[in-house]
């Protein structure tokens, strides 16, 4: 994730701040926007049975995150797609371009 937003970043000309803090917020926060937006789509692309399985296992192990991507690696054959899909996704909102 981290060549992705230094990518992005030197896409649209982002020069690296003056302030180190700064630039490590900024990175942080566009890292957790991205990361947001595929764990949205990934779960969008589970069934509502799936969907139900999911929300059973948060609720029993809500601090768990290797357990979410677990769950999701086996539900979502496809899910490297979903995620290139996302990433490009992302990448346009970012850039302000079409995806």
């Amino acid at each position: 994730m981290d060549k992705f937003i230094e990518d992005l970043l030197a896409q649209t000309g982002t020069q690296a701040s003056a302030d180190p803090e700064v630039e490590a917020e900024l990175r942080a926060e566009l890292a957790e926007r991205c990361a947001n937006l595929i764990n949205k789509r990934l779960i969008e692309a589970l069934s509502d049975a799936q969907t139900e399985q999911l929300n059973t296992m948060l609720d029993n192990n809500p601090n768990d995150p290797e357990a979410f991507q677990q769950f999701i690696t086996d539900s979502l054959p496809n899910k490297d797609e979903i995620v290139a899909a996302t990433l490009y996704e992302f990448r346009a909102l970012y850039l302000g371009s079409e995806a």
